[in-house]
C-alpha cells in the first residue's frame, strides 16, 4: 500500500489548480473527488474486513493537515469523509461492505443534534426530518443524519430521561439536497442540509455509540474521527504562515522603507503564531499517541483522558485561529484581497471555530470533566 501520506501530498497540484472553480461551484470537483478516492482518503479509518485501511489516528492527523494546508475547504472534505467512515467500526462487517463495495465510495453527514424523526417500524425505522451542515453531501454515495426515536408520536426516553436518538444511514438517492451553503469560509464544501421524507432505514443500518464497536481493535473504542478537526485547523495555520513568509519576502509596508520581514511588530506576530500551532500541535499529537499507545496495549481510556483529548482538539482549533489573526494583523491591508492566500485562510478558520465539536463553550465540559468526569453530564466527550 502506498505510504497515505505520501498519496495525500500528491493530490497538492490538482487541489491548488482547481482551487478557484471549488469556490466559485461551492464544491469540490469531480477531478479532486476521483483522487482522494484512488489516495484512498475516504477509507483512512474504514475497517479492513469492510475494504478500509483502518490506519492509526496520527497517519489520519498527518493526511488531514497537510490535505488542509493545501485548501481549507478540500481538507474538510477530506476530513469529513474520513471520518463519517468510522461510523463503520460500529456497523456489522456485511453492511460496511456494502457501504464501500464502490471505489469512489463515500459517507457523510451531521452527527449532532438529531434533525429527523424515527418511526420505530418492523425491522428498522421509517425516517423524515432535515439535518443541516451536510458537508460533501453532493459527492458521497451514502449519508448519515442523527434521529430521535419515537414510538407512534412519543419519543423513546432513556434511564435519565433523555430522548433516545440513533445515527441513521442510508444511500445518496433517499435524502434530498437542499442548497443552502452560502458561506463566508469553507465554501468548497458543499455542506447544504439534506432532508428525508420517510425513508425505510433497516436496524442494522442504525448504530449509537453506547452500542459500542461492533469491530475489534483499537481504532474504534474512542471516536478518533473528530481529532480530525485539529489537524484541519492547524493545516490552515500554518498555510497562513507560509503565505505570510512569502509576502514578508518582497513586501515593503506603506510608509516604511524596509522590508515587512524586518518589521518588529511582523516579526513579534509570527513568533507568537508560530507558537501558538507548534504548541497546540504537540499537545494533540502527544496526547492522542498516548491515548492510542494504551489501547494498543488492551489499556481502557480513562474519562480523563477523554476529556483530554476533547481540550486538546479544541485548543488546536483556536490556537489556529488566534495564529491565523496575529498573522493577519502584521500582514497589513494585503489580506483583505480575494486574491491573497491569506483572505481565504482567514475565512476558513474562522468558520471552523464555530464547529459545535470545538466551540468554546465546550470547555466548560471539558474542565468540569477534568474536576469530576461524574458532572459531565452523560455527554460523550470523545
Amino acid at each position: 500500500m502506498t505510504d497515505p501520506l505520501v498519496a495525500a501530498c500528491a493530490l497538492e497540484p490538482l487541489i491548488r489548480a482547481t482551487m478557484a472553480e471549488a469556490e466559485a461551484a461551492r464544491r469540490m470537483p469531480e477531478s479532486v473527488i476521483a483522487a482522494m478516492a484512488e489516495a484512498r482518503i475516504f477509507r483512512q479509518l474504514v475497517p479492513r474486513v469492510a475494504g478500509g485501511d483502518e490506519l492509526d489516528p496520527i497517519t489520519m492527523l498527518n493526511v488531514t493537515e497537510a490535505v488542509s494546508r493545501m485548501d481549507g475547504s478540500a481538507g474538510w472534505v477530506a476530513m469529513i469523509g474520513s471520518g463519517a467512515g468510522f461510523l463503520s467500526g460500529y456497523l456489522d462487517t456485511e453492511v460496511s461492505r456494502e457501504i464501500f463495495a464502490e471505489p469512489n465510495a463515500a459517507l457523510c453527514g451531521n452527527l449532532g443534534a438529531p434533525g429527523a424523526r424515527a418511526m420505530r417500524v418492523e425491522g428498522g425505522y421509517r425516517v423524515s426530518g432535515r439535518w443541516p451542515f451536510v458537508s460533501g453531501c453532493e459527492h458521497s454515495t451514502w449519508m448519515s443524519g442523527n434521529a430521535v426515536v419515537c414510538d407512534g408520536d412519543t419519543p423513546r426516553r432513556n434511564a435519565n430521561g433523555t430522548p433516545v436518538t440513533r445515527i441513521m444511514i442510508f444511500p445518496h438517492h433517499d435524502g434530498r439536497v437542499i442548497d443552502t451553503w452560502s458561506a463566508t469560509g469553507l465554501r468548497a464544501t458543499s455542506s447544504h442540509d439534506v432532508s428525508v421524507a420517510d425513508i425505510f432505514v433497516p436496524e442494522e443500518r442504525s448504530m449509537w455509540w453506547s452500542d459500542g464497536p461492533k469491530q475489534p481493535g483499537p481504532l474504534y473504542p474512542v471516536r478518533f474521527m473528530l481529532l480530525g478537526h485539529a489537524a484541519h485547523a492547524l493545516g490552515i495555520a500554518r498555510a497562513a504562515v507560509d503565505a505570510f513568509v512569502d509576502l514578508a519576502e518582497h513586501k515593503v509596508p506603506t510608509r516604511a522603507t524596509a522590508l515587512l520581514r524586518d518589521q518588529p511588530l511582523a516579526q513579534a506576530n509570527l513568533a507568537q503564531a508560530e507558537g501558538l500551532i507548534q504548541a497546540a500541535r504537540a499537545f494533540m499529537w502527544q496526547t492522542t499517541a498516548e491515548v492510542w499507545d494504551q489501547l494498543c496495549a488492551g489499556r481502557p481510556v480513562t474519562d480523563r483522558q477523554r476529556a483530554l483529548l476533547r481540550l486538546a482538539m479544541t485548543v488546536a482549533v483556536q490556537s489556529s485561529a488566534q495564529a491565523v489573526d496575529l498573522i493577519w494583523a502584521a500582514a497589513g491591508s494585503s489580506p483583505v484581497y480575494t486574491t491573497s492566500p491569506l483572505e481565504r485562510c482567514f475565512r476558513d478558520i474562522h468558520v471552523a471555530t464555530q464547529h459545535a465539536a470545538v466551540g468554546l463553550f465546550s470547555l466548560e465540559t471539558i474542565g468540569s470533566a477534568l474536576i469530576d468526569p461524574t458532572r459531565a453530564g452523560g455527554a460523550p466527550l470523545i
